[in-house]
């Protein structure tokens, strides 16, 4: 009897040594020192005391507190740490090393931040990240099998800095979000929620968000648009690439001379460009951008001249387009095959100074008494130039038996050419002009058409 009770005593007292060793406290008591994979007498067990504990691993809890100072130099060799706690800490983190946290993260505004390292949080359990107004300036990695990453507060990394989601959920739970960039294309399991708050994302080149491989992915989108905020400059080309049809996130670009390019097929809710942005809207493919929200579109930007397909699919009841006077040189889709129920509004007049293709697929386009004007004379009567049989034609097209509505109101359609083969366009003579200003208003042999309904 007494040696089965000595062996459960001794198994009891083995465990817990094994826990505790695997699961420690770790205050950091080094001043000004690199934390690397030398212990010395940096780290304690207590807040203030001595020194001389081991190293912490992704299985210990490392606290920054007020009885810790001097620069923090993360360095090569730390061995990273489970939650990383730096509530009373008025000293700097510093370092460029790369940085494992397998918990969670707290930062303190008493702090300062000038660690550039990448961090990476790897935990397969809950996990928040509290900023406390302080920012980072490093990639930031989720990449926990089953891991949720929730914010605290809002998060700001630098606008050269990519969030990257791997693995498990990132959750913005409400929080703002500033990064440069935002990247989740890959085939593992991950959900991302944005919440209410406004994420921006700030870079002026490259992939700003990349979710260009959504297998497995389920996406949230919040009630705020993602705002495109970096101030690019002629040349730079901010990129979108996100295939998530109606569960696509609005964008809003706010500023910048640099390109705006949709990944060809790319899908987006709402698409709003501010008046300060002042560069152009281009495609990578003529699968152009499909618009599944409201387009506004900025008076001092302009359009890619091409085949390239401006695609408003819309969504609920009601869909606004409006055009502050920008040139529309494109392919200009409006509905969607399957969604007759869709009503497009026009808010403004739309004008092209050269070709333009109008295709009205699904819905009633309502002009909203607005002008609508194509100026064919940049091709010649004989719709000479690099897109001789669509030059200057708005169509009702043959694409689906979707039934279609055109209102015209008491605008003006000045057009080379009108082709309709299913649906109605209601002209009310009184208030209504249809001008075909082509020398040959016939497209494909077929004699454009008026009816009312």
């Amino acid at each position: 009897m007494f040696k089965k009770l000595f062996f459960f005593v001794f198994v009891a007292l083995l465990f817990s040594f094994s826990f505790s060793a695997h699961a420690a406290d770790r205050y950091w008591v080094g001043g000004t020192a690199s934390w690397d994979g030398t212990a010395g007498t940096k780290w304690a067990a207590t807040s203030g005391g001595g020194g001389g504990q081991a190293i912490p691993t992704t299985s210990d809890t490392c606290y920054f507190d007020a009885s810790s100072s001097g620069v923090v130099t993360v360095a090569a060799g730390n061995t990273g740490c489970g939650d990383i706690d730096f509530t009373g800490f008025t000293g700097t983190l510093a370092g460029s090393a790369s940085l494992t946290i397998a918990g969670s993260l707290t930062l303190d505004d008493t702090m300062t931040n000038s660690y550039t390292g990448a961090l990476t949080f790897s935990s397969t359990g809950s996990e928040t990240i509290t900023s406390d107004g302080v920012a980072l300036d490093s990639n930031v990695t989720f990449n926990g099998v089953s891991g949720v990453f929730a914010l605290a507060d809002a998060f700001e990394t630098g606008s050269t800095r990519t969030v990257t989601l791997t693995n498990g959920t990132f959750d913005a739970n409400d929080q703002n979000f500033t990064a440069g960039f935002f990247n989740s294309s890959n085939s593992n399991t991950r959900t991302v929620t944005m919440g209410d708050g406004v994420w921006s994302l700030s870079a002026v080149d490259g992939n700003l968000l990349n979710l260009s491989t959504d297998t497995n992915l389920t996406f949230t989108a919040g009630a705020n648009p993602i705002l495109f905020t970096g101030d690019s400059a002629s040349g730079q080309n901010r990129y979108w690439l996100v295939t998530l049809e109606e569960d696509s996130p609005a964008l809003s670009v706010m500023d910048g001379a640099g390109n705006i390019r949709i990944n060809g097929g790319s899908t987006v809710g709402d698409l709003y460009f501010d008046p300060e942005f002042a560069g152009a809207f281009a495609f990578t493919s003529s699968a152009g951008a499909h618009i599944y929200g409201d387009l506004t579109l900025s008076p001092n930007m302009s359009m890619f001249w091409g085949t390239n397909c401006v695609c408003v699919f819309g969504s609920g009841a009601t869909t606004t387009i409006t055009t502050n006077g920008v040139d529309m040189h494109s392919y200009f889709q409006i509905g969607q095959p399957g969604e007759s129920d869709r009503v497009f509004v026009l808010q403004d007049d739309i004008y092209s100074s050269g070709w333009l293709y109008m295709g009205f697929v699904a819905g009633t386009f309502d002009a909203n008494g607005n002008d609508i004007t194509i100026d064919e004379t940049q091709w010649g009567p004989d719709y000479s130039g690099a897109f001789q049989s669509n030059a200057g034609l708005i169509s009702l097209g043959a694409l689906e038996n979707d039934s279609r509505t055109i209102l015209m109101g008491e605008g003006t359609w000045n057009v080379p050419a009108f082709l309709t083969t299913t649906g109605f366009v209601e002209v009310n003579p009184e208030t209504s002009t249809l001008i075909l200003n082509g020398t040959t208003p016939l497209i494909e042999g077929q004699t454009p058409s008026i009816t009312s309904p």
